[in-house]
This record gives structure tokens, C-alpha cells and sequence, in this order.
């Protein structure tokens, strides 16, 4: 899973500069980057939040399908307004994908080999560094760029099925073994909402709603 993150971004970073050429609106290259960073980055304490609530592996799927929603998009832009649009949601999801990967890393290592596992799972990184442009070069010069996003709306999932499979497989483990425990909570559905926007804004007081997620400096 790492080694295909790592090889798509590389990817994307090829075909970047092409696909606002082709738009004719080069400069914006680096205004959708930056907004994509900054509200990737803020979205970590509410996926975070998600994750423990609602569980690793719904959090996984829902990163997964931001990701392939903003790639699907991005290779159907027919304007850069979409295709910059279609960035953020896509940067959401790998983002939300890699820290979820994290985590489930950090749960299921020893703290004295956690340093360790961090390190092995960047060294994808390593290879497509060099791949990652020959690639894009060559969906380029063949298929298009657009099929440089659209390929990998196929290879995701098909890639993330297995680990998809482990985390649903562990967790139904978990709760026939009386390890995870659900209980219905008995609120309605004003009650629930109300409640998991606290929940997601960290705070206990009800007039602060997501002020703290969704705060940009």
C-alpha cells in the first residue's frame, strides 16, 4: 500500500506542470498546493477523531473513496477550477490514507520497534522516486495524462482490498471475542449529530461547533 501511494504521488508531481499547461494556467500550481496542504492538514485531528469513533477500517474506506473521488475527477477536469477543487479532495484522502496507515502501524508494533517500522515503510519512496516520473512521462506520451490519475482509480482498490479485508476480519474477530464492545447509544438522530459534532470539535460546550477543526491560521 505504501509502495503505490508512493509511486501515484510521484506520478502526480510528473504530470502536474502538463496538466496546467494544458489548462494554460501554469501559476496556479502552487495556490492549489498550498490549500491542499493546509486543509489536509487540518483534517488530521477530525480523521484522527473519525477513527476512533467509528473504527480503522471505516476510516480507511472513507480516505479510499475521498482519494479515488478526487483522481476520478482530476482526470475528467474539463477546467482548472475543477481540476483544483478535485485536488483538495483527493490530497484529503492520501493524506487521511497515510495517517490511518500510521496509526494502524503504531497499534500493532512494539513501542522499541515502532522507529523502525516508521523507516521500513518509507522506502518505497526510495524506488519511485525514480519511477514515479518515467511513469508519468510515459502516460504522457501515450495514454495522456489523464489516464495517469484514471489508472490509478483502478489500482487502488484492487491494492487496498487485502488490507480492507484484514481490518474488517480483525475487528468482527475483536467483537465475537468480546474484546470490542457496541452498544446501541439510544439517541435520536438531532441528539447523535449534535453529539458527534462535539466530539469531532473536542470541546464539551455545545456552542463551539468545529471551531477548532476547521481553524486556519
Amino acid at each position: 500500500m505504501y509502495f503505490i501511494i508512493a509511486l501515484q504521488s510521484q506520478v502526480f508531481f510528473a504530470l502536474t506542470p502538463y496538466v496546467y499547461s494544458a489548462f494554460d494556467l501554469h501559476p496556479l500550481v502552487s495556490i492549489s498546493s498550498v490549500m491542499a496542504s493546509i486543509i489536509g492538514g487540518v483534517l488530521r485531528l477530525p480523521v484522527g477523531k473519525m477513527i476512533d469513533i467509528w473504527g480503522r477500517a471505516e476510516g480507511f474506506c472513507v480516505m479510499l473513496a475521498c482519494t479515488m473521488l478526487g483522481l476520478i475527477i482530476m482526470a475528467t477536469a474539463k477546467d482548472v477550477a475543477t481540476y483544483a477543487a478535485a485536488y483538495v479532495i483527493y490530497y484529503t484522502g492520501y493524506d487521511g490514507i497515510y495517517y490511518i496507515l500510521q496509526v494502524f502501524i503504531a497499534d500493532t508494533s512494539a513501542l522499541r520497534n515502532r522507529g523502525l517500522m516508521f523507516a521500513i515503510t518509507q522506502t518505497p519512496f526510495i524506488a519511485t522516486t525514480f519511477l514515479g516520473p518515467l511513469l508519468g512521462q510515459a502516460f504522457y506520451a501515450g495514454a495522456g495524462w489523464r489516464w495517469g490519475f484514471g489508472a490509478f482509480c483502478i489500482i487502488y482498490p484492487v491494492v487496498a482490498a487485502p488490507l480492507v479485508f484484514i481490518f474488517f476480519y480483525h475487528q468482527r474477530k475483536a467483537a465475537r471475542l468480546g474484546v470490542l464492545k457496541r452498544t446501541p447509544s439510544g439517541r435520536t438522530f438531532v441528539q447523535s449529530i449534535r453529539h458527534y459534532l462535539v466530539e469531532f470539535d473536542g470541546k464539551s460546550c455545545p456552542g463551539r461547533v468545529l471551531l477548532s477543526s476547521l481553524a486556519i491560521r
